[in-house]
């Protein structure tokens, strides 16, 4: 939810840029009939009075999980915030911005892949194509793949609109510094945010299967590769695991760890160029976050969909 509210009219004073030179030169005659040139150097601003207009522009958001259709039963929040900004106009008293304004929802499902979640308890992922079904034909084409293709797809677009709206919220600073008695929010650029140094775990990757122990698979299948960080985990071992060409459970349980880590490091760093997000800034580490986490999860289903389609081309 948007609002913008007048606050107050006030006259100031605005120097112009540029500087007016003046060069004055005075010739005195002295006692013994000498001239002695003087020269004089004025220099002059324009000061021009302008009627400034001040708005207090508001922005309230929330982002929560909920079950079902119905937004407000048993919603979970995972973070809100509201936050203010002054605009500054000038040239008449119309208000730059609605009085207010509440945004449709954007929103995408998360069906799918809790569906690929074993149980709360273990968050192990259970996802597998059923290579039985008369509707498997290839590695992509297939029911299961169609199905994550098309959340991964859902999940770009709902990225790419919070991207969007983070973004034109942060537009509103600029008009910031527009006024002398206004001063700008000084803070890192949210555009200049990228996912560049947090790892995808997802990649097209197959090794030659050498035959292993089972005293060798026990120790290096050891639930001590899966973290507590982990948001899911691929659980310890497959079946036949030894000789097939598909990475170790515990490797790929290695790649979410190393996900974690890279992703809490790119916070941190966010955190120490953005505001906190107790201060009265549009843009504070909140939002740097959340444009952070937008991205990551663009270039994971980017990873996800080419990978796929490595994979059809071998």
């Amino acid at each position: 939810e948007e609002s913008c509210d007048f606050v107050k009219e006030q006259t100031v004073d605005v120097e112009s840029k540029h500087e007016f030179i003046t060069e004055t030169e005075e010739v005195k005659t002295t006692e013994s009939e000498k001239e002695e040139k003087t020269k004089t150097t004025s220099r002059h601003k324009v000061v021009t009075k302008v009627k400034e207009y001040h708005w207090k522009v508001t922005v309230n958001y929330s982002l929560f999980a909920f079950p079902g259709n119905d937004p407000e039963s048993g919603k979970i929040v995972l973070q809100s915030r509201e936050a203010s900004t002054v605009i500054v106009t000038t040239g008449g008293k119309q208000s730059p911005r609605p009085s207010k304004f509440i945004k449709k929802p954007i929103d995408v499902s998360l069906t799918w892949l809790l569906q690929n979640v074993s149980d709360q308890d273990s968050f192990n992922c259970n996802f597998s194509i059923d290579r039985e079904a008369t509707t498997c034909r290839t590695p992509r084409q297939n029911e299961e793949i169609f199905a994550a293709i098309a959340f991964f797809k859902k999940m770009t677009d709902w990225s790419y609109r919070i991207n969007n709206y983070i973004k034109r919220v942060a537009s509103l600073t600029c008009a910031r510094g527009a006024s002398p008695s206004v001063e700008q929010e000084s803070h890192a650029d949210i555009h200049s945010i990228n996912d560049d140094g947090v790892f995808a775990p997802v990649l097209p990757l197959f090794e030659t299967p050498v035959e292993q122990s089972k005293e060798s698979n026990a120790l290096t299948s050891s639930s001590d590769s899966i973290t507590p960080t982990m948001l899911i985990s691929l659980g310890e071992q497959r079946d036949n695991e030894e000789m097939s060409p598909l990475l170790p459970i515990e490797d790929i349980n290695k790649f979410l760890s190393e996900q974690c880590r890279s992703l809490n490091s790119a916070l941190k760093k966010l955190e120490d160029s953005f505001p906190p997000s107790s201060a009265q800034t549009l843009i504070s580490a909140a939002e740097a976050s959340l444009v952070l986490l937008a991205h990551h999860i663009d270039s994971i289903a980017e990873h996800y969909c080419n990978g796929v389609g490595y994979i059809e081309e071998m």
